[in-house]
């Protein structure tokens, strides 16, 4: 709700601005002005609905948009619930619809001539298509998509800190496209943080959400754990090793698609499981020499650019080093950003940015308007 209330607070004042009065003649006065877009087709996901739901549906109704919201089918509930409040609140009609369904709504929500713009979060493949759709006919889009998230270390990196920055995968069972999974590790470390790393597994409890002593719970569906399942199995073919977890955990009770944390070690940054988004719970390490540039440089060698952290008792070269790795949020012994930061990526990892004052000028577009002033006349 913090996350609601800034960018609604922050649409509440003037987005535009005063330009300097030409001199003329004639004398011309000046001004940029924001205005909505119009129409807004949203698409949201199911990993963190409720949040996902307010990114969107705040910015672009304070700024002056209506919007039709589509959940996803996993997910529905939340987007439902909020278009009831919105009735309760005394919305006007029409401000904010919410409709169900699958791929096949969202694609002709995409493509209706009438939508001006697309806001969407999810998988890079399907905001592809998205940008692909919305081409056709030059909608703005708004794109937050996968992530592949380093964490650089660096020889002198504070190692407790490190793994309890890492072990924070196991919020959302890893399915949260900001969650660190890629960590780049140097030789005199290694085996200094792979060992703390599985001792810190060791302590996660997987169950039910209703335990207060589970860490982890499920993931979404059979055929996600499947897939997260297969993924692993290619890894270890790959040449992969597992340091922990790999299965299905013990003693979990029936009726959710349980997986163990899982470290993966011996990999290298051109294996399937280092490029490509797993959406599960699961962690690679990759080893490098110690030398920044290298340890940039492999960071910097992936298909995404969401979040990157670096690890350093330096932080003025942690800064540094910050300027360099290409990601929309970058952090230097730190896990956390306010409300006020915005959030978005480079590459496959999507197109603007949500949250903050750059997130709620995404739903609206710039028109200049001059004017002859009265001391011409």
């Amino acid at each position: 709700m913090d996350h609601y209330r800034d960018m609604v607070a922050r649409a509440g004042v003037e987005l535009g601005r005063e330009l300097p009065q030409l001199a003329g003649p004639p004398v011309t006065g000046q001004r940029v002005v924001r205005e909505p877009w119009g129409v807004v087709a949203a698409i949201t996901p199911w990993n963190a609905p409720h949040l996902l739901n307010l990114w969107k549906v705040g910015p672009a109704l304070a700024t002056g948009n209506t919007m039709v919201l589509k959940p996803a089918p996993e997910a529905p509930s939340c987007a439902l619930l909020l278009g009831e409040l919105a009735v309760q609140a005394g919305v006007p009609a029409g401000a904010l619809n919410v409709i169900t369904g699958g791929a096949d709504v969202g694609q002709a929500m995409v493509a209706d001539p009438r939508v001006d713009m697309v806001a969407f979060t999810g998988s890079s493949a399907v905001g592809r298509a998205i940008a692909q759709s919305a081409g056709a006919t030059l909608k703005h889009t708004l794109l937050e998509l996968g992530g592949k998230s380093a964490l650089l270390a660096l020889s002198d990196a504070d190692i407790p800190s490190l793994v309890a920055a890492v072990v924070r995968f196991v919020t959302l069972t890893g399915q949260g496209c900001g969650l660190l999974t890629r960590i780049v590790v140097p030789d005199p470390l290694h085996d200094s943080v792979v060992a703390a790393l599985v001792a810190a597994l060791q302590r996660v409890r997987v169950g039910p959400a209703d335990d207060p002593e589970v860490l982890m719970g499920p993931v979404i569906s059979a055929a996600a754990r499947e897939r997260i399942e297969a993924t692993v199995r290619q890894a270890v073919a790959d040449g992969a090793s597992i340091a922990f977890g790999g299965g299905r955990p013990a003693g979990v009770p029936d009726g959710g698609f349980y997986l163990e944390p899982t470290l993966l070690t011996n990999v290298t940054n051109d294996m399937a499981v280092a490029r490509e988004e797993i959406f599960g719970p699961v962690v690679v390490v990759i080893r490098y020499s110690g030398e920044p540039d290298e340890g940039v440089r492999i960071v910097n060698d992936s298909p995404y650019g969401l979040v990157g952290a670096v690890w350093t008792a330096d932080t003025a070269l942690g800064l540094q080093l910050a300027g360099r790795i290409r990601a929309g949020q970058v952090r230097v012994n730190a896990t956390a950003s306010s409300n006020e930061a915005p959030f978005g990526g480079y590459k496959q990892s999507g197109i603007g940015r949500e949250v903050g004052q750059e997130g709620v000028l995404e739903y609206t577009t710039v028109k200049y308007v001059g004017w002859q002033t009265a001391s011409d006349n």
